[in-house]
């Protein structure tokens, strides 16, 4: 995974959000699902109050407008409230078995979480 921890546009509640996050997957994976073949991908957020969406798009432009037809999974996140808030996005991996991992973002109050599984 790659981003930048210097967000550009601040994220709005229900609109789709582009903080520059690129996957780079290395083993197929399931997301919400759905597959996601081997390959690199933008990742997209869509922030709300209680919960956050999280879209892996196939376009990986620089510059380029979210196109929803280039989305190749979608997957609801748990969200809480992170007790140090952060200036600059963070994001991590956690593993959580041997085929899944959390994936965890964190940007000023808001910790957003949602898991990968690998495909079998």
């Amino acid at each position: 995974m790659q981003y930048l921890p210097k967000v550009k546009d601040e994220p709005k509640n229900g609109r789709v959000w582009s903080p520059g996050i690129t996957l780079y997957v290395q083993v197929p994976l399931t997301l919400g699902g759905s597959e996601i073949p081997l390959g690199a991908y933008t990742v997209y957020l869509i922030p709300g109050g209680k919960s956050w969406t999280l879209i892996v798009n196939r376009n990986v432009t620089v510059g380029a407008p979210y196109n929803s037809s280039q989305d190749v999974a979608r997957s609801p996140m748990e969200v809480g409230e992170i007790p140090d808030p952060t200036k600059e996005l963070e994001l991590s991996f956690a593993h959580m078995s041997p085929k899944q991992c959390s994936l965890r973002v964190y940007y000023q109050k808001t910790g957003a979480f949602t898991d990968f599984l690998e495909k079998n």
